[in-house]
């Protein structure tokens, strides 16, 4: 019998600084400063601390591959074997906004905090958003997935909408509290134990590989 393969460490970022968005419409072309590129290099080469191989994924947005680009250049430069870079349609913003004429809209007209809001506390039609649950469940499954992968690192490049919602459902940190993710901000999910823990700035906790729901480690209620 063979051993079993390892289980990596998946870690889901952000992009690295973009220049400002000017324009929802055209928010997607908007690239990374020279800082920004900087930036990755310099993450995926922390990033390399005790890896030996990593696989990385990125949105579909230019923005996401230049920081995906960059980190394995800087992963590379640390002798840590990159064996693919590829993008994933759920990192750029699906399963997210469903409609995303809706969602344009109402950012034009209550703001991205507004629109934020009313999204994770559950006040739009299902057909038109997703339900804050339902797609930070998505995102999870995604990443347990990913853990299995067999790399010693696996690297998903996305934006901060993605980060949020599973901030929001999962360690319940609201955005007004504890800010939009900065660049490069990141969680970890790792599934070598009895449950898969996701990490976060000091915070863990437990999701149950069965419900993708998150427990305590000692009551079963959503860690705080």
């Amino acid at each position: 019998m063979s051993p079993p393969r390892p289980c990596s460490t998946v870690i889901m970022a952000r992009h690295a600084e973009r220049y400002d968005i000017t324009d929802l419409a055209t928010s997607h072309t908007v690239l990374l400063t020279e800082k920004g590129k900087q930036d990755a290099i310099a993450f995926g080469r922390r990033l390399a601390a005790g890896q030996t191989d990593a696989v990385l994924f990125h949105s579909p947005v230019p923005r996401c591959r230049q920081t995906a680009e960059g980190i394995a250049r800087g992963l590379d430069t640390e002798r840590v074997q990159v064996s693919g870079l590829s993008p994933l349609a759920w990192l750029g913003g699906d399963p997210l906004a469903i409609d995303t004429g809706f969602a344009d809209d109402h950012i034009r007209t209550h703001g991205v905090d507004g629109f934020l809001r009313s999204w994770f506390d559950g006040l739009f039609p299902p057909e038109r958003v997703i339900p804050l649950a339902e797609a930070a469940r998505f995102q999870m499954r995604e990443l347990l997935a990913q853990a299995e992968l067999g790399t010693s690192l696996v690297v998903d490049i996305t934006h901060d909408w993605n980060l949020m919602v599973v901030l929001e459902y999962y360690f319940r940190l609201r955005h007004e509290e504890n800010g939009t993710p900065v660049f490069l901000d990141h969680l970890t999910v790792t599934a070598s134990g009895a449950y898969p823990t996701a990490r976060y700035h000091g915070r863990e906790v437990e999701i149950s590989r069965k419900t993708l729901e998150p427990r305590s480690p000692r009551d079963g209620r959503r860690a705080t």
